[in-house]
């Protein structure tokens, strides 16, 4: 039997040989948010046991935002918009803004990769900073 696979860019078909057929499970679809800004921005504004970020932070304040590296599928470029837009409006500047990829002991995410990852404009905007956890300069040693 040929199953498809998330896997990659495109996805992947391989051939489950018969007498494997009963340890096959399919995932079930489930539709993505009808519309992922606003319910971001309502997340961001009313979070679960915490107050939210006009509270927490103020005009001024530097901010790091971790976002997964390349290897991970998460949509930081429909994330970090409604997060950055309640962030502005809180009094925190672009130049106080910066994002940190969390590389692990993976390779830099390059330019491009970056503008895929978080998209053009955030890339234009704010400092983007690849981690490196081979470079103990950069790194402070907490105990």
């Amino acid at each position: 039997m040929k199953v498809d696979i998330a896997y990659g860019r495109d996805g992947l078909t391989i051939d489950v040989p018969d007498e494997n057929l009963y340890s096959v499970v399919e995932p079930t679809f489930v539709p993505g948010l009808e519309d992922p800004n606003e319910s971001i921005t309502e997340s961001i504004r009313n979070p679960i046991g915490s107050p939210p970020l006009s509270k927490i932070v103020k005009a001024g304040t530097k901010v790091t935002i971790v976002v997964s590296d390349k290897t991970r599928p998460v949509p930081s470029h429909e994330i970090l918009p409604p997060l950055i837009e309640e962030l502005n409006s809180s009094g925190v500047g672009d130049d106080n803004l910066t994002i940190l990829v969390a590389t692990g002991l993976h390779r830099p995410n390059t330019e491009d990769e970056l503008v895929e990852m978080l998209g053009k404009e955030i890339t234009q905007r704010i400092r983007v900073v690849n981690h490196d956890a081979r470079d103990g300069d950069s790194l402070v040693y907490l105990g």
